[in-house]
């Protein structure tokens, strides 16, 4: 969980084993460029001479396999601007208005005599010289002339200096940042990741809010649960001590939330996120979060201060905390300052 991407509910920690795929995953791309370095095309002159293969052979060496396994990766993620084609697989790439040749054209695709070969490797003196098994059929006699046509206007268009790939989400140069991000998403967004990692949020607070809204702090049920101890009752309340009973629901938060106007909404949710969302209606969606982010973390001091050192935290005690917190978040914003000490106001006594 915690190598998962922030705003997929992780800690956004560096998984090695899929960096290292990423960067292998952008020098694949570099290697099916041109113009590259001399690194590169000595590897595609070696390896790369009119095909582009999609699988390892047993005689290819431990550098080269890894690079081979990530070729369909690359070619799945990108799309190319040929040159003169030496890099570009001529069926498996997306090279063309009609997408990859393979997928829109299927039938004419059986007949190639090779499947894996380059874009240049169909050229001869400059005219398209489409290697195909005869003889075809019908069908694949009408995508042959559809893809004649397909390049006849393709060359007509303005080329390059040389063969350029460009990723399909971002419409730029491949990137290993880009490829790390592939390999890590996972289709879902995390709703408080919005709320959480904000620049004006300390590091540790983050880590604590993260912590409070994945319910992997240690309130006395969860303490319970991993069977740390029996009691898992709130010393304040008679009600099962949850971080959302601290927050919410107990004694001390409904001073909080009483100073807010928003102390009915408090008392009938039971969800931090479904809280957050309800309560923004009307307010600064930007600050509101974070002052909302801040009670929760007083809170959760004014707990372990009775917990671990038997004080109780008074309501003076607390607002005065909420405010100190307020003006040590707003020195590391200088855009959300203003407003941040705006609430201030709310906290003061009567």
């Amino acid at each position: 969980m915690v190598t998962m991407p922030k705003a997929q509910g992780g800690l956004g920690i560096k998984n090695l084993h899929l960096h290292n795929k990423a960067m292998m995953a952008n020098l694949t791309a570099k290697l099916l460029s041109t113009g590259t370095g001399p690194c590169f095309t000595w590897l595609a002159n070696w390896y790369l001479q009119d095909t582009i293969p999609l699988h390892p052979s047993t005689t290819d060496s431990a550098f080269w396999k890894p690079i081979m396994k990530l070729i369909h990766v690359v070619q799945q993620t990108t799309r190319c601007i040929p040159q003169d084609g030496s890099r570009t697989s001529f069926w498996h790439d997306n090279w063309t208005g009609l997408g990859r040749l393979n997928d829109a054209l299927p039938i004419l695709f059986t007949y190639a005599q090779d499947q894996q070969c380059t874009v240049k490797s169909q050229k001869l003196n400059g005219n398209w010289d489409i290697k195909l098994h005869s003889p075809l059929s019908h069908l694949a006699e009408e995508q042959l002339q559809a893809l004649m046509t397909e390049l006849l206007n393709h060359q007509a268009q303005a080329q390059l200096q040389q063969d350029t790939r460009l990723m399909n989400v971002t419409n730029k140069t491949t990137t290993t940042r880009d490829y790390y991000h592939l390999f890590c998403d996972r289709g879902m967004r995390w709703i408080p990741a919005k709320w959480i990692w904000r620049s004006a949020i300390p590091h540790r607070h983050k880590v604590f809010l993260w912590l409070a809204f994945r319910r992997r702090l240690n309130t006395k049920d969860n303490m319970a649960n991993k069977q740390w101890g029996n009691d898992s009752g709130c010393d304040q309340c008679p009600a099962l001590e949850s971080f959302e009973h601290i927050s919410l629901h107990c004694r001390q938060a409904s001073w909080v939330w009483e100073k807010l106007n928003i102390a009915h909404t408090a008392a009938r949710t039971n969800d931090l996120v479904e809280f957050v969302e309800s309560t923004i209606s009307g307010k600064d969606s930007k600050t509101w979060p974070l002052l909302l982010a801040i009670c929760f973390l007083q809170l959760w001091y004014a707990r372990n201060n009775r917990i671990f050192n038997n004080r109780s935290t008074n309501r003076q005690a607390l607002f005065g905390n909420i405010n100190q917190t307020l003006d040590l978040w707003a020195t590391r914003s200088i855009k959300l300052a203003p407003e941040l000490v705006k609430w201030k106001q709310k906290f003061l006594l009567d």
